[in-house]
């Protein structure tokens, strides 16, 4: 019995050989279903990029996009879009890993809580601050008053039935990673940052809830419960959910696996053991 469970490790290992650059240690306790979900996920290309967008009559007239191609959306918004994007390749160690970013064509607003600079990036910011340091040798540029207000001003959480002023909102904090004003007559781009590990399921609908002026500062008043009212509810529609739903798994699985793996390299025995993808994240509609 155990020289066959070892000839069917080797049978699966040949098999995804050619899948993945990356060299399962043979010792992997693996089931079926297992098996099977590392082929289909091998199966579904990603290659540095996926996405994935939609668009209003308004936005198509301004870019000159095929109007017959619009869609009506949710209010104030003008086009909505899901990336999910690598940023590290596969390796013999571990596979690939991406991030999932959140594009929004915004109705221009007053109120919406974004830096007051008519355009940002929270990475740029980052990187001029490591390049100060790169070039004076120094390693206490400050940075942190200019890059808290990319994030704790909008939340990421489920869509609520009913549209009540005091639903609470209870999902996490993203990263404003890039914004741009006026891109457009009368719009503005917003780009949040998000782990695709951590992307809430889609089931439900899923919404992102971007913070209002007049309301209570979230950054200082951290123990105040975070009410609808105090936010723009930006639902993304459910079209872009769909379409980039299994590109979300995968990434999903595969950031799972490579912790696996990373437990494994340290020494850990037996720590290996594989989820299903569904176990992971979920696709169900």
């Amino acid at each position: 019995m155990k020289n066959i469970k070892i000839i069917f490790i080797l049978i699966f290992l040949l098999s995804i050989k050619n899948l993945f650059a990356v060299k399962i240690p043979e010792d992997l306790d693996i089931t079926d279903s297992i098996k099977q979900d590392i082929e289909k996920i091998s199966k579904l290309k990603i290659d540095k990029k996926f996405s994935t967008f939609v668009y209003d009559t308004e936005f198509a007239k301004q870019a000159n996009l095929d109007i017959n191609k619009a869609v009506k959306l949710p209010e104030n918004m003008h086009g909505a879009g899901i990336s999910v994007v690598e940023y590290k390749p596969e390796t013999e160690k571990r596979f690939a890993e991406y991030d999932c970013k959140i594009h929004f064509i915004l109705k221009n607003k007053d109120d919406y809580w974004l830096p007051k600079d008519s355009y940002g990036s929270w990475f740029d910011v980052r990187n001029i601050r490591d390049g100060v340091e790169e070039l004076t040798g120094a390693d206490n540029a400050q940075y942190g008053h200019i890059v808290q207000d990319y994030s704790m001003r909008s939340f990421i959480d489920k869509s609520f039935k009913q549209s009540l002023p005091n639903n609470q909102i209870m999902g996490g904090s993203l990263i404003l990673s890039k914004y741009l004003k006026n891109i457009y007559s009368d719009m503005t781009y917003v780009e949040y940052y998000q782990s695709c590990a951590f992307f809430p399921e889609i089931d439900k609908g899923i919404s992102v809830w971007l913070e209002k002026t007049h309301g209570p500062n979230f950054k200082i008043q951290t123990a105040t419960p975070l009410f609808s009212k105090f936010f723009y509810e930006l639902k993304i529609p459910n079209k872009i959910l769909l379409n980039s739903c299994k590109y979300i798994q995968k990434s999903a699985a595969l950031r799972d696996w490579n912790l696996a793996l990373q437990m494994s390299d340290s020494g850990i025995p037996n720590s290996i053991r594989l989820k299903k993808v569904k176990d992971i994240y979920n696709c169900k509609q």
